[in-house]
């Protein structure tokens, strides 16, 4: 699925990735994890539901690309958690 948004005058084309997440422990790893995904360049917005272990991530493919953002940064929790 993809959608436009506009930035001036110019309109951007955006696409949306969903991706599994495993081993989230409550809805503050989320939100972690969430904030994180929104680090990245390119990324517009970052949904993380921790009861569907699933990661919705809208992004502008001309600045990343999906392997990047499904890296093991995003896609596996850190040792202590997110």
């Amino acid at each position: 699925m993809s959608g436009h948004e506009w930035r001036g005058r110019e309109s951007i084309s955006l696409a949306r990735l969903e991706i599994p997440v495993v081993n989230l422990s409550s809805a503050g790893a989320a939100a972690s994890l969430a904030a994180r995904i929104k680090r990245f360049a390119g990324v517009h917005s970052a949904a993380v539901n921790p009861i569907t272990e699933r990661a919705v991530i809208t992004y502008d493919p001309a600045v990343t690309d999906p392997a990047r953002l499904v890296s093991l940064e995003i896609a596996r929790p850190r040792k202590r958690g997110w």
